[in-house]
């Protein structure tokens, strides 16, 4: 029986970028789920807890370090793992800052609506060209019929 974890989509894919990791083969698996961040990847650890890398951002992984209930996993030279409870998220959100879903406001989706107008199809019949506008086939052809 596979054990279960966090299922980020559901708790977290309204608000943030879901991705999956990059040896996932089958993408319906909550464990192969990621959430992108600026400064690392923040994704499930077991059924209560979530883990974020940190690679190559000293400053930021000290900051995380300093939020008390993270637990700090793995330390290499230049990387850092930290696994916390969930109920941690927002804090390590802040400051991995995860990649949000972009939503357009109806101000923007009325300004992309108006820049597109010069380049929609236009009405396909005009009354200018009444007759068929296909090349002519000559009278005596039999498969002209």
């Amino acid at each position: 029986m596979t054990p279960i974890c966090i299922n980020l989509r559901e708790r977290f894919g309204q608000e943030y970028r879901i991705g999956f990791d990059e040896a996932a083969v089958n993408g319906n698996t909550p464990w192969m789920q990621t959430i992108p961040c600026r400064f690392g990847t923040i994704y499930p650890h077991d059924s209560d807890n979530l883990a974020v890398d940190v690679d190559g951002h000293n400053r930021i992984a000290k900051q995380v370090g300093t939020i008390p209930g993270i637990v700090l996993r793995q330390d290499g030279d230049d990387e850092k793992t930290f696994v916390f409870p969930v109920g941690l998220f927002n804090q390590v959100a802040a400051i991995v800052e995860p990649k949000r879903i972009k939503r357009l406001t109806d101000e923007q989706k009325a300004k992309l609506h108006e820049a597109g107008k010069p380049y929609r199809f236009k009405d396909g019949a005009k009354e200018e060209f009444p007759e068929r506008q296909g090349p002519e086939k000559p009278k005596g052809d039999p498969e002209a019929a």
